[in-house]
């Protein structure tokens, strides 16, 4: 294992370990909760934050915090939590500028973050502004690929998980470019379709047929 796959793995227990002692303490104050209410907020809410996402957002937190010099992960695992939670709270708002927010939290504004709380200098905060662009796109176009054609046990997403939301993703906006199929141009609503699951997973094999033969994968 690397160093750079370490440093990240040590990242994301600490997080979980901090996520957890923050859930912990906030739902103990819901005593104004009948108890089964306050049951329903552990089993669905923390279980959710706890147990979904990869992370990314406090991990790039912690290396902006590295890049400026910060030597104690301690004190920017507050920092980072906050960002994790924020992400985590998207699904609940459908606004389009909450979306657009959380779309440049992803890489640049969790490395400002973690320079800011490391106290870093201009000139690195520009440095990693420079760098970070072009990491964003190669992690969303990795996302991509794999909400078509990724294993549902190393992603966390259902197979196709794309294709039956209908998510505008350029791999499919570059399929249908290529293609110029009428099938990619009527995804939408593809998870609710009168037919039964074998329709759907053939619908499925389909389409990503299709996103293979169109090259941008």
């Amino acid at each position: 294992m690397n160093t750079v796959t370490s440093r990240n793995n040590q990242v994301r227990e600490l997080v979980d370990r901090h996520l957890a002692w923050l859930l912990d303490e906030q739902v103990e104050r819901l005593g104004f909760l009948d108890d089964p209410d306050v049951e329903l907020v552990r089993a669905f809410l923390v279980e959710f934050v706890l147990n979904g996402g990869k992370r990314l957002r406090p991990t790039f937190v912690s290396w902006g915090f590295r890049a400026a010099g910060g030597e104690r992960p301690a004190e920017v695992l507050p920092a980072a939590c906050t960002v994790e939670l924020v992400h985590a709270a998207a699904p609940l708002e459908t606004g389009p500028r909450l979306g657009a927010a959380l779309d440049v939290y992803t890489v640049e504004r969790p490395l400002h973050l973690g320079h800011a709380v490391a106290g870093g200098c201009p000139r690195t905060r520009r440095l990693l502004s420079a760098y970070a662009p072009a990491l964003g796109e190669a992690l969303q176009l990795r996302d991509d690929v794999n909400g078509v054609f990724g294993d549902p046990a190393r992603t966390g997403k259902p197979a196709g998980a794309d294709l039956l939301q209908g998510k505008a993703t350029f791999l499919l906006a570059e399929a249908r470019r290529r293609t110029g199929s009428p099938l990619l141009d009527d995804i939408a609503g593809l998870d609710r379709p009168p037919g039964s699951p074998p329709e759907v997973r053939q619908a499925l094999a389909e389409l990503a047929t299709l996103c293979a033969e169109g090259g941008p994968r």
